[in-house]
């Protein structure tokens, strides 16, 4: 909830476009994500996951708040362990 509220207004209807628009994408390639998730292969996931991205540049510091930046946290604390 955090992050979600640490969005600017414009960040904040830009992922409500893009989650809203890609609903019908969603439904076409979520069997292909879940395959390539069980099967580890991460290019055929972040070519589903960017395929809208790179088509809305509003989106990008949204997605780079959303995925980059989380993974980078959990990252850091997974070494820790």
């Amino acid at each position: 909830m955090k992050l979600l509220s640490g969005f600017s207004d414009k960040e904040q209807e830009a992922f409500l476009v893009y989650t809203l628009r890609d609903l019908a994408l969603l439904d076409k390639e979520l069997d292909k994500l879940m395959r390539a998730w069980e099967t580890g292969d991460t290019n055929t996931m972040e070519s589903i996951a960017m395929k809208s991205v790179s088509k809305d540049k509003d989106m990008l510091s949204v997605y780079e708040k959303l995925i980059f930046d989380r993974n980078r946290n959990m990252v850091s604390k997974i070494e820790t362990f």
